[in-house]
């Protein structure tokens, strides 16, 4: 399995955690195999290895989610572990409930040539920037300037860097996304400048989404992030998030 597949799974998990569905490992499986080209071989060990490392290497994202596992008899002589919010009954997990639909743009994931883009529409409020298909995952962005402005966390409690944003350092929809963290910021870059920053994929909306997590590791106090947001400064190369 490549790079950007392992990232895809790993981007599944969030999601479905974020999403707060119940699943076990071969329901990743089902998912990443539902989306790329029917000739591409995903094995579900490979599959399970990741979802096992996530678990055992982001306690932090799990628990802040209130996720638990549970071994659970999923037929007469098949169990597995499903990975659940806490109150939710696990006896309840319905192993057809996923996948739900089918990506097929999914197995694209190749970071597009980055194009001039027009920022204008920063410099506009809140009811302005949203449009007709926003919903209640889409960024909640307060306007400074075109290139320096708020971010207030979503309905899930992520920082989500909005898609022009994105477009201006070339990262649009199934694109790779570099993420880093220092001290008091978190780093969006197309280039994985050090080799081991974490990877997001853009999704369909070209938006990337970011856990809370992500700025405790980088000393931020998570209180204010949640009341007052982030600054977002957008560069030529990176967009910085900051608590200032």
């Amino acid at each position: 399995m490549d790079t950007k597949t392992e990232a895809r799974v790993e981007t599944i998990v969030e999601d479905l955690v974020e999403d707060r569905k119940m699943f076990t490992a071969f329901d990743v499986t089902k998912i990443i195999r539902s989306e790329v080209d029917e000739n591409v071989k995903i094995y579900h060990s490979e599959v399970k290895r990741i979802v096992d490392n996530m678990w055992d290497t982001m306690g932090q994202f799990f628990t802040d989610n209130k996720y638990v596992k549970t071994l659970t008899w999923i037929s007469d002589n098949v169990r597995a572990f499903v990975y659940h919010f806490a109150m939710d009954d696990h006896s309840q997990y319905d192993p057809d409930a996923l996948p739900e639909e089918k990506n097929n743009k999914a197995n694209d994931w190749v970071r597009s040539t980055s194009v001039p883009v027009d920022m204008t529409g920063f410099s506009k409020q809140v009811d302005d920037y949203v449009n007709d298909d926003v919903d209640d995952d889409d960024p909640v962005v307060v306007a400074d300037d075109k290139t320096n402005f708020r971010i207030m966390p979503d309905n899930r409690g992520r920082i989500c860097v909005p898609k022009k944003a994105l477009e201006a350092i070339g990262l649009t929809p199934e694109c790779t996304a570099y993420i880093r963290y220092g001290n008091y910021y978190v780093e969006v870059d197309y280039n994985d400048i050090y080799g081991h920053d974490e990877i997001y994929i853009v999704d369909k909306s070209g938006n990337v989404r970011i856990g809370l997590g992500m700025f405790i590791k980088a000393n931020m106090d998570i209180r204010k992030v949640e009341m007052c947001g982030v600054c977002c400064d957008v560069g030529p190369k990176s967009i910085v998030l900051s608590k200032d």
